[in-house]
C-alpha cells in the first residue's frame, strides 16, 4: 500500500468547512502505507459524521455515509493524497469489531467514504480512523434495536413445587423483548406467560400477564402455576410472536392434609356408598392441595352419625388415592 503526491498537475484545492467539529489527533504513528507523511502538513477529519443508527443497517443508513477526508494546515482538501483509511469502532471499553463491514476504502479526490459500517449491538460508539501516521476520532453516535423479533428467558426456570413461585437460580425469572440481533427492544406494553406440558402437550388456561419496562424485560417476580408436570415450559407470548423456557418440573410439597376427591351421596344403609363419579376418592395433599403421589400408608375413614354419635372406621392402603368400595 502506497501513498503518493501527484505532481503532474496542480492539487486540486477544495475548502474544508469549519463546522466539522471534530478533535484532530496528530501524535500517534500507526500506518499500514511504506512511508510516513508530515502530520504537521496534514491532518484528518470526518467531513460526514456517523449519525444514529439501528443495529445491522449501514451507518447513517439513508444518509450521507460517513466520510474521512485528508486536508492541509490551510483546511483545504488534499485531492490529489492516494491511499486507504482504515477504520476500527471504538467504545467505552475500547476497541471492538465492525461485522460485516468494509473498514478500508480507498481515497478518492481526498475522501474515503465508508458505506458499509455495520454494528449489531446497540450502544454509544465513536470510529477511530488512520491514515499513514495520521489519526482522528468521529463525534460519538448511537445504535438503536431493530423491531421485535422474538423472546427471550434469561435463565433456565427451576424444578419447582406447584402454586409456589418459579425462580432461575434462585433469582426471579426475566423475559425479553429482542431484535433479531438480540437487543433489547424498549417498548412500553403487556405479555403474557402460560404453562405448557411437553410429554402431554396440553397448554393449560392460566394465564399471567406480565408488564414490559423501558429496558424491554419483564421481571417474573410472582409467578405460578398449580399442575404438575415432570417437563414443562413457560410459554411468552407478545404480539403473535412466542418463546418456550427450558423444560423443568412442578412437584408437590411434603404431605399435610387429607382431602376428598369427590364427594359421597346419599345411600341405603348397606350399601356401597359411592359419589357422582364413582368410588369415593381420598388423597393425601401437600399445603397447595396437590396430590402427593409418592405417599403410602394407610387411610382411615370414620364414619359419623350425627344423630347418634355413633363411630365407624376403614382403613384402606394407601399410594395415592384411595378408590375402593365403600360400605361403611
Amino acid at each position: 500500500m502506497s501513498l503518493a503526491l501527484v505532481s503532474c498537475e496542480e492539487p486540486v484545492e477544495t475548502p474544508l468547512s469549519e463546522s466539522l467539529g471534530t478533535t484532530i489527533d496528530n501524535t500517534e504513528t500507526t500506518t499500514d502505507v511504506g512511508f510516513e507523511i508530515n502530520s504537521e502538513d496534514y491532518a484528518l477529519a470526518f467531513f460526514v459524521q456517523p449519525k444514529r443508527s439501528k443495529a445491522g443497517d449501514p451507518v447513517n443508513k439513508g444518509n450521507d455515509f460517513p466520510t474521512v477526508v485528508v486536508f492541509n494546515e490551510a483546511d483545504v482538501i488534499q485531492s490529489n493524497v492516494t491511499g486507504l483509511v482504515t477504520v476500527s469502532l471504538v467504545d467505552e471499553k475500547g476497541t471492538v469489531f465492525f461485522e460485516e463491514s468494509t473498514v478500508s476504502i480507498a481515497l478518492t479526490n481526498g475522501r474515503a467514504e465508508f458505506s458499509n459500517l455495520r454494528v449489531k449491538k446497540v450502544g454509544t460508539y465513536q470510529i477511530a480512523a488512520s491514515f499513514s501516521n495520521l489519526n482522528v476520532l468521529s463525534e460519538p453516535f448511537t445504535i438503536v434495536p431493530q423491531d421485535v423479533d422474538h423472546l427471550g428467558f434469561n435463565l433456565t426456570p427451576d424444578d419447582s413445587v406447584a402454586f409456589s413461585s418459579i425462580l432461575g437460580g434462585g433469582e426471579p425469572l426475566e423475559v425479553q423483548v429482542l431484535d433479531e440481533f438480540d437487543n433489547p427492544v424498549p417498548i412500553d406494553d403487556v405479555l403474557t406467560i402460560t404453562l405448557f406440558d411437553t410429554l402431554s402437550g396440553e397448554e393449560y388456561t392460566d394465564v399471567a400477564y406480565e408488564t414490559l419496562t423501558e429496558k424491554g424485560e419483564a421481571t417474573l417476580t410472582d409467578l405460578s402455576f398449580g399442575h404438575l408436570g415432570s417437563a414443562v415450559r413457560l410459554l411468552a407470548r407478545f404480539r403473535g410472536i412466542e418463546s418456550f423456557s427450558e423444560p423443568f418440573a412442578l412437584t408437590h410439597a411434603t404431605a399435610a392434609k387429607l382431602g376428598f376427591l369427590n364427594q359421597p351421596l346419599d345411600q341405603t344403609a348397606g350399601k356401597i356408598i359411592r359419589s357422582s363419579s364413582g368410588f369415593l376418592k381420598v388423597a393425601v395433599l401437600d399445603e397447595f392441595n396437590n396430590v402427593v403421589k409418592d405417599a403410602s400408608g394407610q387411610i382411615t375413614l370414620d364414619l359419623k352419625n350425627k344423630a347418634s354419635s355413633a363411630t365407624l372406621k376403614r382403613s384402606e392402603e394407601h399410594t395415592s388415592e384411595l378408590q375402593s368400595p365403600c360400605n361403611l
